[in-house]
């Protein structure tokens, strides 16, 4: 239920961010600005998104899930009911730029990850690529802002998604989601607390992961707070992990629609492609299996391989003729999806605790300032060269950084997946 609930809070949160991509070229149709300045608030929006980790995290640890969730969704429905009357530049950075950034925050990964690591040991790959596939499923809401904005105008849409975030978010969380499995009788894993012997069973504490093999016991024994966090590599190393995957992320999400339309291809079909590189991505994300058996490293660096082979392909695109180009990138999120996983779990088995939430948080202020340069850097390069090429080649070499990022954090340091999970003999893999 708890994964169930996440996923579908999620596709709320990034359907709605990844749908700027149609919405993108509807504003700019309507009020003529730049590419730059129209991106400056699907940047800024990044940028709030980043700074508010923190305090979405800190907030979770603190009042839990079904308090901070909730606010987050009208928070998010305020913003995009208020962008729907927006009539000039300053009113969309305010209302999408500031706004739907905090609800977003609030709906996405940062909280979700605070508490689904309370759950989930064993199988923790698996469980936050189940989560993570909302995010998948979130790019096919492109589509349906595309319906919608044929349908009823871009003012119309943005009024039907934030109503439609509230009435589903708020009512689900707020009555269904619990923060940690005690709250219902359980330990992680689906465990019964009280077993037939009828003895409790031991809470997991900071060092004990049932389902992990503990590598640097020192290192899992330790109460991890932020302050303490900042003062290691391995929690910079995530930083700018995840701030290198939102700055080439974002740079094409973006304008990926927008150049497909420029090149001469529908609004319709481009935000179809679109929702289906969302949707093989959804199949990435069900491969946490995958990173819980090979490691969080190695998931990791397959999935950037892929990333790096579907930005390669976007400078060739010329005209509709080579429509299989788009085909090809749709089909990458296949093992490109594999980075959720692999980013969540290896961020929870070096810092899991009970301050996650706050650490989790600051790390993603990371992903808020790639993002916040991404946007209006592509939309620069565009506005100064007349075209997206430049920007694309920058794309590619900063997501094959960023798999280099995530060998510096080195979670399989500190612990692996379990025995059963790598092929390792138990004696092989005991921790000293």
């Amino acid at each position: 239920m708890v994964l169930a609930i996440a996923a579908v809070t999620v596709t709320f949160a990034y359907g709605i961010r990844m749908s700027f991509a149609v919405f993108y070229g509807a504003i700019l149709d309507e009020f003529g600005w730049s590419r730059a300045e129209t991106a400056l608030a699907f940047s800024l929006n990044l940028l709030v998104y980043g700074l508010s980790s923190p305090l979405v995290g800190a907030l979770v640890d603190r009042f839990g899930p079904r308090r901070v969730i909730p606010l987050g969704a009208v928070v998010l429905g305020l913003g995009l009911v208020l962008s729907s009357r927006m009539n000039s530049l300053w009113e969309f950075n305010l209302f999408y730029g500031l706004l739907t950034a905090f609800g977003i925050n609030a709906l996405g990964f940062v909280p979700h990850n605070a508490f689904l690591q309370n759950w989930f040991f064993k199988r923790r790959g698996l469980a936050l690529g189940l989560m993570a596939a909302g995010a998948g499923v979130g790019f096919v809401m492109a589509a349906v802002a595309q319906f919608l904005i044929q349908t009823v105008g871009w003012r119309g849409a943005y009024l039907a998604l934030g109503l439609a975030a509230v009435a589903v978010v708020v009512p689900l969380v707020a009555f269904f989601q619990r923060t940690r499995p005690q709250d219902v009788g359980q330990l992680p894993d689906g465990l019964d607390a009280v077993p037939a012997t009828g003895q409790p069973q031991a809470a997991a504490g900071p060092g004990r992961a049932p389902g992990l093999v503990v590598v640097d016991q020192k290192w899992a024994d330790t109460e991890w707070t932020l302050a303490k966090a900042l003062r290691t590599r391995r929690l910079w190393a995530l930083f700018f992990m995840f701030f290198l995957m939102s700055l080439q992320g974002n740079m094409v999400g973006a304008h990926a629609v927008r150049f497909w339309v420029d090149v001469g291809f529908t609004p319709i079909f481009a935000a179809l492609i679109f929702s289906l590189f969302g949707l093989t991505q959804v199949v990435g994300n069900l491969g946490g299996t995958i990173v819980d058996r090979i490691g969080r490293e190695p998931a990791f660096t397959l999935g950037t391989a892929f990333v790096v082979l579907s930005l390669a392909l976007l400078p060739s695109l010329q005209d509709p003729s080579q429509v299989w180009i788009l085909y090809a990138f749709a089909t990458t999120g296949l093992m490109a999806g594999l980075g959720g996983p692999a980013t969540f779990a290896a961020c929870a088995d070096i810092f899991q605790g009970k301050h996650y939430g706050s650490i989790y948080g600051f790390i993603t202020l990371g992903f808020g300032l790639g993002g916040f340069l991404g946007p209006w850097l592509a939309g620069f390069i565009f506005d100064q060269t007349g075209s997206y090429s430049l920007a694309f080649i920058i794309a590619t070499v900063v997501a094959a950084l960023s798999g280099v990022a995530m060998w510096l954090a080195a979670p399989r340091q500190i612990r692996r997946p379990g025995v059963r999970a790598l092929g390792l003999r138990p004696e092989a893999s005991s921790p000293p």
